[in-house]
């Protein structure tokens, strides 16, 4: 069934008159679809406005005016470890590709530094002081290639996230001199502190990036280029945003409570008709142009004391936006209308980040094969032993739990050309596999069958035409040595030596071809041995199935792995042993028969 839930994060700085929840739950997680229901709730957490991030494994909340991140465990539903860091968190921002949890926390401090968090290995970089004041806004691209931060400096900085995490400028960055580790652009059009930034949902070199700020602008640039495409202007400053899962426009929140749309595509916008079709965010004529949105458009709450609007968020397929409020009040607008929908839920506490999560469910959806089962608190590069002129230290290590048992399997020449990877099946096998040890004993016999190089680096192969062409020579040596009392003799071992080329020839022939009919027929009877062997096991597994009833049940826990290597017993035995002895047998008939 399809499900879709939001969390939402409270702050206990400003509490309500009065509070039927306890003051200790901070962090809410509510299902949306088929039902709005509660479904678990984390306490000891007071969260600032952008502070809080998720993960498919965990959730992080930074706590207001501490330079501590609380790390939750949703699997667990308790709170999992507190990390301390070097300065005040401001806001937070996760980066992952996946859905198995590992990733990267970005976490904004209040001097104006990054800090990277590798989750599963516990490294942690930071960048120099690039903002003036505290980093308030964190966004991440789709790709996770991007990285884009906002002060109360008033700048916008643009970072490479392969950049940042690469070992040679972690390495670099310990010089003083060093300026390997700094933005790729740096977006100054703003006036006053950016209170939001957000990222288009496009992975090609046009996707936007959307920025707010205290000066009552909202901006829309290119992060790939750093180039303004569109200035909006409203009567107040917006102090949150969201991107249309189309891109097609955003909506921000105020202080009143109320929320405004703004269409990139509204053809009011274009005060030329003949560019009305196209879209004014590319037309180089409308850039330097700013756009003032009209109060009229905007969208009103239904109650007036409802509060300021602190964090809005869409649904999956673009079609509600749900809205956080100082007052506690969670409510959804429908999108179509530009009305107010209903009311989600009242926390009476200040609802300060509301993040919803991708909807689960879908038919044919592959379950991850990995996942992170505990966070690795962070650890600075000189705890890794990074030194200058080193790549990767000898101690980084990555963590990871698989989900799935990786027993041994028999692999033929079919199953290399699968959609598994020769590579995945390695890393699952006990040993190696099969056709990685004929592929490597093929290759080295066919160099000890290939002919060698001469001194000068070209092929000394040895063919027949290559003992006719001896033949000539030797005819011709033999007529200039008539006179010699010795030609007879030596004609004689010409001859002779001629002859073994021939036989040489032809011997390696036929090595080459019983050695091929060789490999074949291994490959057929561990092919043989192979579906047998999954046949007898089906019919065990049905007939244990049918002996435990409906009530059995079956249950394989992922185990936590680093380097683990384990060997395999089926119901019949050893597997290693038989498959030597297989072996064995195989190679003594084709003894017989050869």
């Amino acid at each position: 069934m399809l499900s879709e839930s939001f969390v939402a994060s409270t702050s206990s700085i400003e509490k309500a008159g009065s509070s039927r929840i306890s003051k200790d739950i901070g962090i809410h997680i509510y299902n949306l679809q088929p039902s709005i229901k509660a479904n678990s709730v984390f306490k000891k957490s007071s969260t600032p406005q952008s502070c809080l991030a998720l993960s498919s494994t965990h959730i992080f909340a930074a706590q207001i005016e501490k330079s501590v991140v609380h790390v939750y465990s949703i699997e667990k539903g308790n709170i999992e470890c507190i990390v301390p860091f070097p300065e005040r968190i401001v806001s937070l921002a996760f980066s992952c590709n996946g859905n198995n949890g590992d990733g990267v926390l970005i976490l904004g401090t209040d001097k104006g530094r990054l800090i990277l968090w590798e989750v599963a290995t516990g490294r942690q970089i930071s960048t120099p002081q690039s903002h003036l004041q505290a980093v308030t806004a964190l966004a991440i691209s789709p790709s996770s290639s991007y990285l884009v931060s906002g002060s109360r400096d008033s700048n916008v900085h643009i970072w490479s996230l392969p950049s940042l995490l690469s070992f040679v400028s972690s390495s670099q960055s310990e010089n003083i001199d060093s300026t390997s580790i700094s933005p790729q652009h740096v977006l100054t059009n703003h006036r006053a502190s950016i209170t939001s930034v957000t990222t288009g949902h496009g992975l090609d070199i046009s996707n936007i990036a959307v920025s707010a700020a205290m000066d009552n602008t909202c901006i829309v640039w290119n992060y790939y280029t750093g180039v303004l495409l569109r200035t909006f202007l409203f009567s107040s400053s917006p102090l949150c945003l969201a991107i249309d899962p189309c891109d097609r426009g955003c909506y921000a929140g105020f202080e009143d409570g109320s929320i405004q749309m703004i269409d990139f595509f509204d053809n009011r916008q274009s005060f030329n008709e003949n560019l009305q079709s196209e879209n004014p965010l590319y037309n180089t004529s409308l850039q330097p142009i700013p756009v003032q949105i009209l109060d009229s458009d905007r969208w009103i709450p239904p109650q007036p004391d409802i509060g300021t609007a602190l964090a809005v968020s869409l649904s999956y397929d673009g079609t509600l936006l749900f809205s956080a409020h100082r007052s506690g009040k969670i409510i959804s607008w429908d999108i179509s209308r530009g009305t107010f929908n209903k009311n989600i839920v009242d926390l009476e506490l200040p609802v300060s980040n509301l993040l919803v999560q991708p909807p689960t469910g879908f038919l044919n959806s592959k379950p991850p094969l990995n996942k992170l089962h505990n966070v690795v608190k962070p650890k600075y590069e000189a705890a890794l032993g990074v030194k200058t002129g080193d790549i990767v230290p000898a101690d980084y290590t990555f963590s990871i739990q698989f989900l799935k048992p990786m027993p041994p399997v028999f692999f033929s020449a079919e199953e290399v050309f699968s959609s598994e990877s020769l590579f995945d099946q390695a890393l699952r096998h006990p040993s190696f596999p099969l056709e990685i040890l004929e592929a490597g004993i093929c290759e080295l016999a066919s160099l000890r069958i290939s002919p060698t190089s001469n001194p000068n680096g070209q092929p000394n192969s040895t063919t027949e035409a290559d003992v006719d062409e001896l033949d000539e020579d030797t005819e011709m040596q033999d007529a200039e040595t008539e006179t010699n009392p010795k030609s007879s003799e030596i004609k004689k071992l010409k001859r002779e030596k001629a002859e073994l080329h021939r036989l040489l020839v032809q011997s390696r022939k036929s090595e080459k071809k019983i050695w091929h009919n060789y490999c074949k027929v291994r490959f057929e009877a561990i092919e043989s041995r192979r579906l047998k062997d999954n046949q007898k096991r089906g019919l065990r597994a049905r007939a244990k199935q049918s002996d435990s009833g409906n009530g059995a049940s079956a249950k394989t826990e992922g185990a936590s792995i680093s380097i683990v290597g384990s060997d395999y017993d089926d119901d019949s035995g050893n597997f290693d042993s038989a498959r030597e002895g297989d072996v064995e047998t195989l190679r003594l008939e084709n003894m017989k028969t050869n």
